[in-house]
């Protein structure tokens, strides 16, 4: 049996990770969230995560300092638009892409599945 794969949120907003979780669950997909970096680090723990949705705002660590100690998962960064110019230090950090506040959660979900899809092709 196939396992699904699991997804780890990370927003400072608990109502933004409740609203992908419920949407990424209906998907099929295994979620998880954190609101902090500390709980962040501990899901990372305890779960064996495939994808990461980092939001670049936490409140208690440089989401692109966490980025760099990460250079194993793949990462999605979810920013505002107006945080644009994060978009390629978060790149060049090693994001494998991002989104930006408010997203359409199907072209998350597009991302989702891309990003998945790359990460299981074989080397």
């Amino acid at each position: 049996m196939e396992q699904r794969p699991t997804i780890l949120i990370v927003d400072q907003d608990p109502r933004i990770c409740r609203l992908i979780q419920r949407y990424l669950e209906q998907e099929g997909y295994r979620i998880c969230t954190a609101t902090s970096r500390k709980e962040m680090e501990q899901k990372l723990a305890d779960w064996q995560i495939d994808l990461v949705l980092l939001d670049v705002g936490l409140p208690d660590k440089d989401s692109f300092t966490l980025l760099s100690s990460m250079p194993n998962l793949a990462i999605i960064l979810v920013m505002h638009k107006r945080e644009a110019g994060h978009q390629l230090l978060g790149l060049r950090f090693g994001a494998v892409s991002y989104v930006t506040k408010p997203f359409d959660e199907r072209k998350l979900l597009a991302r989702i599945r891309s990003v998945l899809r790359r990460r299981s092709m074989p080397i």
